[in-house]
């Protein structure tokens, strides 16, 4: 509301008051601040999709290696899935 509320006829704008307010470094101060209350206020999930697909995926394998034997599945390597292995 500041700089609604300003002089723009100010004959020294660059000595104003409110100068600060329009300056890029607050704007990126507002912006970081809020971001950060938007992302507290979200609660965002504890675990990414990623991570979750990889707990799935493992307890999956997990289950199958008892379920059929342990020489049907081998243990689950990122690494060897990231290739295509």
């Amino acid at each position: 509301m500041g700089l609604l509320d300003c002089d723009y006829e100010d004959p020294h704008p660059q000595t104003s008051s409110i100068l600060r307010l329009a300056s890029s470094e607050y704007s990126q101060l507002v912006a970081d601040t809020l971001n950060r209350a938007i992302l507290e206020h979200a609660k965002p999930p504890r675990y990414t999709p990623m991570e979750r697909l990889l707990q799935q995926v493992t307890v999956a394998r997990q289950y199958l290696t008892e379920e059929y034997g342990k020489d049907v599945f081998p243990p689950f390597s990122l690494k060897d899935c990231l290739k295509g292995e």
